[in-house]
């Protein structure tokens, strides 16, 4: 009975084969070896562009790939490569465009003339001999008035959005010329980005017609209409104390009101009233205003003794020391 037992065969048990996964952690170790898209027993490596199967040996496979013949020259073909940055450079077209708009908006801020963008480009290189943006800066005189012309059109379109959703007042007076009778058209409103009062030329329109007050008001609502700026939003204009613009009848304000909107506020200018008041009161004081002013500079003029009494008398009265200028006519009807 014992010598059954020994001759009959016993099962050998089944091992277990256990497949081996991705894991993040082989990224660390292999640069190249990427999750495949296979399979979670399968890493893709990046260099040879192939799948390779870990479900044996997991890191140890890899290891193995990384030996083969196939991968040692990808990887050598791969660290002689140039990268193809190295022949772009770096992408820093927004910087570039940033100075140039600053440097365009420095232009028209200071009433600067566009010619000197021709000279920019070369003198930020010369100054900045070391800067990547001064050596790719290249806004001269065309680039810089075509940025102009898109700054004018976005910065006139954020005008026209604001009057068209807010209270604002408008205000006009005719140019002088005598072959274009230009009407200026100027609104005042409420900035909603930076909370200030601004004063802005809204359209430049030429009068072709009479320069009486119901042809100002047709043109300025000419104007409103191909901008789209609407009369309800109007509350007030501004002008001066001149009848064809604040005449009761015939007045240009009295246009508005009576075609536009009623409530339109009339605000004269205070200034031109002074100035009237100032010039009509002049000619009854028993002395000339105008030659007693061109006396007055040419009695300090050559003396520095008493350019100095002068500048002592200020400093006594505790104001501000000014040079006393020369009076000149500066309008075709007389001096101011």
């Amino acid at each position: 009975m014992a010598e059954d037992l020994c001759k009959t065969p016993q099962k050998r048990k089944k091992r277990v084969k256990y497949e081996q996964k991705y894991k993040s952690e082989y990224r660390d170790e292999f640069k190249c070896i990427n999750k495949s898209s296979v399979g979670d027993t399968f890493a893709f490596c990046n260099l040879c562009r192939c799948d390779v199967n870990i479900t044996h040996g997991g890191r140890d496979d890899l290891r193995k790939h990384c030996l083969t013949q196939k991968h040692v020259h990808a990887a050598t073909a791969a660290k002689f490569q140039p990268s193809v940055s190295s022949f772009a450079g770096a992408d820093r077209s927004a910087e570039v465009t940033c100075s140039e708009l600053l440097f365009t908006s420095f232009l028209v801020e200071h009433n600067i003339p566009l010619s000197a963008s021709d000279h920019a480009g070369l003198l930020f290189r010369k100054m900045f001999p070391d800067s990547e943006l001064a050596k790719k800066y290249g806004s001269a005189r065309t680039k810089t008035t075509c940025t102009i012309s898109a700054l004018a059109r976005s910065s006139h379109s954020n005008v026209v959005s604001a009057l068209e959703r807010q209270p604002f007042s408008v205000s006009t007076d005719g140019s002088n010329d005598s072959d274009f009778k230009l009407y200026p058209i100027v609104v005042r409103y409420q900035n909603s980005v930076t909370g200030h009062v601004e004063c802005t030329l809204l359209s430049l329109p030429n009068l072709e017609l009479d320069a009486t007050g119901e042809n100002i008001a047709g043109i300025i609502d000419k104007s409103f209409t191909q901008l789209g700026v609407p009369w309800a939003n109007c509350i007030a204009s501004g002008c001066d104390n001149a009848s064809v613009m604040t005449g009761r009848n015939m007045g240009c304000v009295t246009h508005m009101q009576q075609k536009y909107k009623p409530t339109i506020a009339l605000a004269g200018c205070p200034c031109h009233l002074l100035h009237i008041a100032a010039e009509k009161a002049s000619h009854r004081l028993p002395v000339s205003i105008d030659d007693l002013l061109i006396d007055i500079y040419y009695y300090l003029d050559k003396s520095s003794k008493r350019i100095q009494k002068l500048h002592d008398f200020q400093q006594l009265c505790n104001v501000e020391v000014r040079k006393i200028l020369k009076h000149v006519c500066s309008a075709p009807d007389g001096c101011h």
